[in-house]
């Protein structure tokens, strides 16, 4: 099988190309990990793995395929299960890192 590529020269996924064929969104298929944000004061983190860093400015999450980062003021782990992050506090930063 031929692996198919991005515009930018990168593999595309299996995950990314089907839900393209089948005009689905990837957030429906498990592991494909979500990030809710609501407002700017609360976010949401599903398929979230362990978190890499804990300070009051900045909170990292384990995502599959990377993680996600959340920087602001006043940041605390309100909730913390198998499979999902809630993070409250000033945000004004989310970023998404590869791995």
């Amino acid at each position: 099988m031929k692996k198919q590529t991005k515009q930018n020269g990168e593999a595309a996924d299996l995950r990314e190309r089907l839900c393209r064929a089948l005009d689905i969104v990837p957030d429906t298929l498990p592991r494909a990990g979500t990030v809710e944000i609501r407002g700017r004061n609360y976010v949401s983190i599903k398929e979230g793995g362990r978190i890499l860093l804990y300070t009051p400015e900045k909170i990292t999450v384990e995502i599959p395929n990377g993680a996600v980062s959340v920087l602001g003021k006043r940041l605390c782990c309100t909730s913390y299960t198998t499979g999902a992050v809630c993070i409250d506090g000033y945000v004004t930063t989310v970023c998404f890192e590869e791995v």
